[in-house]
């Protein structure tokens, strides 16, 4: 024997049906882009008072004509490092070698135009000189001792370079007759440069503090018609406007801390608004634990982070990024204890530091 159920409870049923189906399609989450400034620090850190550097450049004639040996010892740096002359904790030593072009051929390129029947119907040639050549760089890192902490040294031969193409093998041997000289310090100019940057790069992030911004995101809501829409936009822009406050080389203060402090509440809030064990509030704890492990992470608070960041596991909607914050959040630990500190937000003063007694 079956309860017949009333055509009205029916309705009720299917509306209740519809309007909870209708809630989980609204949810509708965007990424919404920020720049957030921290102190990146060494995974080598040198001790405080001990952060100094100097660089030495020499070059060839062709060298210094692409990079003059001052412009080479203005652009090495080493962030929340003092740049000293004569001998540093770290010596940038660089020697720019003679370039030395081997051989210098002329190349062909056929383009064929076919019509619809694959037959050709035009032909043209396009001509470019291609250049084989050597060129030496000697490019160590010594500590205040003398001693070979780094080499970015290297050897290179046989590389090619190759110019623009032209109509005609004429008109590409004479851009390449007439143009010999800026070729060659082109040429240079582009392995002495990234040897620089490479310098730059690999010394900063295994003994330098540089001040950077790195481009994150948030989940937000972003259907105008879900209840949590405008709460949702009105903490983004609050979070962005704290977010803007961050500095890398100012710790974070007490008025910051108050301004992150509603944002917070309101997160959390949302995880215990939406507790049911389905897609839709699944997906809006899951912006909410994303949220505050980021926020978490912005202002250092490493075990509040990784609490909000297992809880996006728990949660059971995007378990991988509970998994990357839990992975970010072991690294960053790693970095506080090589590096003695407990934030990446706080000042430096280079001149604090003094070059090795000799």
């Amino acid at each position: 024997m079956f309860l017949k159920i009333p055509n009205c409870f029916k309705v009720l049923i299917v509306s209740l049906f519809m309007n909870s189906s209708l809630l989980a399609q609204k949810v509708d989450l965007d990424k919404y882009y920020f720049d957030a400034e921290i102190k990146s620090l060494p995974t080598n850190p040198l001790p405080a008072g001990n952060r100094t550097y100097s660089v030495n450049s020499r070059g060839s004639s062709i060298a210094n004509e692409a990079v003059a040996n001052g412009s080479v010892i203005d652009r090495v740096y080493v962030s929340g490092f003092k740049k000293v002359e004569g001998r540093a904790h770290i010596n940038f030593n660089f020697e720019f070698g003679d370039l030395y072009i081997t051989s210098a051929v002329t190349s062909t390129r056929k383009e064929e135009n076919k019509d619809k029947n694959n037959v050709v119907t035009s032909t043209k040639y396009y001509y470019k000189k291609i250049v084989t050549y050597s060129f030496s760089i000697t490019s160590k890192l010594t500590d205040e001792k003398g001693t070979v902490i780094g080499n970015f040294s290297s050897s290179n031969s046989n590389l090619t370079w190759s110019s623009t193409e032209f109509g005609s093998s004429s008109d590409a041997e004479n851009y390449y007759r007439n143009s010999y000289n800026d070729i060659r310090r082109e040429i240079c100019s582009s392995h002495i440069n990234g040897t620089i940057n490479d310098a730059n790069r690999t010394v900063n992030a295994k003994y330098g503090y540089v001040d950077s911004k790195n481009r994150d995101y948030l989940w937000i809501e972003a259907a105008k018609k879900f209840p949590e829409y405008q709460a949702q936009q009105d903490n983004w822009l609050l979070t962005k406007a704290f977010i803007s406050t961050l500095k890398g080389n100012e710790a974070i203060s007490t008025d910051q801390m108050a301004q992150v402090k509603p944002i917070l509440e309101y997160f959390q809030s949302v995880k215990t608004k939406y507790t049911a064990d389905e897609k839709s509030d699944k997906k809006m704890r899951y912006q909410a634990y994303f949220t505050l492990a980021t926020l978490y992470l912005l202002i250092d608070d490493l075990d509040a982070a990784q609490k909000e960041a297992e809880g996006l596991i728990v949660n059971d909607y995007d378990t991988k990024d509970g998994k990357r914050f839990l992975e970010e959040i072991g690294k960053i630990r790693k970095l506080f204890e090589v590096n003695g500190v407990a934030t990446r937000h706080y000042f430096m003063d280079p001149e604090m530091n003094t070059p090795p007694s000799r």
